[in-house]
């Protein structure tokens, strides 16, 4: 299976950011995610990508979807963009 949706247009890790943000409401599963792509998410890279796929989950939540996942993925992503603000 290929996925072209951001080929090409994203930050290294995309595909691994957006599977385990959008895993974040099933702990068991965020969990397992993070294990295998351990590597690639805790990445500056890996970081990047999880800013970039929580934007796009919160833009999308402001029109009605995944709206459920949206404060999660604020608490999850706020400690990586702070540790970015507080470092430069």
């Amino acid at each position: 299976m290929l996925d072209w949706e951001l080929w090409g247009l994203s930050p290294a890790g995309i595909d691994a950011a957006t599977l385990f943000l959008f895993s974040l409401l099933e702990p068991e599963v965020s969990g397992r995610v993070a294990n295998v792509f351990g590597d690639i998410l805790d990445a500056p890279a890996g970081h990047d990508a999880q800013v970039c796929v929580a934007s796009r989950i919160l833009a999308r939540a402001n029109d009605g979807e995944n709206p459920d996942l949206a404060g999660t993925v604020r608490t999850h992503i706020a400690p990586i963009l702070n540790s970015r603000l507080t470092s430069h």
